[in-house]
């Protein structure tokens, strides 16, 4: 299974960045990972955007899925058939429209898509908003946090996973902010560790970040910041 990052920062990108959105790929099955500003043009140096077997939307902040739009009128345009979109349902910032088919996932939910097994929990966010774990046929594991603060059941769902994709949005809580929206760097760290996880890749990352500081407060050997335009084998 290979991830293709299209777009590591959130809320908003660096000049010439975008935000969250990964493609992931294992033989012939080809999925997103969320689809925010910037995706749908990335996504064309590494295959056909109509070749997608599937997008997952974690939420619908607009960092998450604005691209999704735009991979619509092309769909419309083309005349193809329908694509699934897994995703929680959506809370009116966007519209899943014809000929895209929006899949809600419950708690727990799981379903196939071509060779690779997509595992739903839900997480904490001012939206609705879901993790998902990914298991491809040869058994090895990404686990994606989506957007979420702090919750202990995340340990039990990335444990043991190959490789975590982690929402690392905060240096530092937001002062006087009980729920913070976002996992801080110290957070990602305390993750990776308990659940015994492999790699661990840092996204949604602030376009004010210094991500040296970011890592020096994850404390993780081999912890990398998300690079655009880079895969990633699983």
């Amino acid at each position: 299974m290979r991830l293709t990052v299209l777009g590591k920062y959130g809320p908003y990108p660096k000049e010439n960045g975008g935000c969250s959105s990964y493609l992931v790929e294992d033989g012939d099955t080809k999925l997103l990972l969320d689809m925010g500003c910037g995706a749908y043009s990335r996504l064309h140096r590494h295959i056909d955007p109509l070749s997608l077997d599937a997008v997952i939307i974690t939420h619908y902040h607009y960092d998450h899925c604005s691209d999704l739009g735009i991979l619509q009128y092309a769909h419309q345009i083309a005349n193809s058939g329908g694509l699934s979109v897994f995703s929680p349902p959506p809370d009116g910032l966007y519209k899943v429209d014809s000929p895209f088919k929006q899949e809600d996932v419950s708690e727990g939910a799981r379903v196939k898509i071509g060779g690779v097994t997509a595992e739903f929990h839900r997480v904490l966010h001012p939206v609705a908003s879901v993790c998902v774990r990914l298991t491809g046929a040869s058994g090895r594991s990404l686990f994606y946090t989506g957007d979420t603060r702090w919750m202990d059941e995340l340990v039990e769902y990335a444990e043991g996973a190959d490789v975590l994709l982690a929402d690392t949005g905060l240096l530092f809580p937001i002062p006087n902010l009980p729920a913070q929206p976002h996992l801080t760097a110290a957070e990602v760290g305390k993750l990776v560790k308990q659940a015994r996880v492999g790699r661990l890749i840092c996204t949604h990352i602030s376009p004010l970040a210094d991500e040296r500081e970011l890592l020096d407060e994850v404390n993780f050997d081999g912890a990398v910041v998300a690079e655009e335009g880079m895969s990633y084998e699983v």
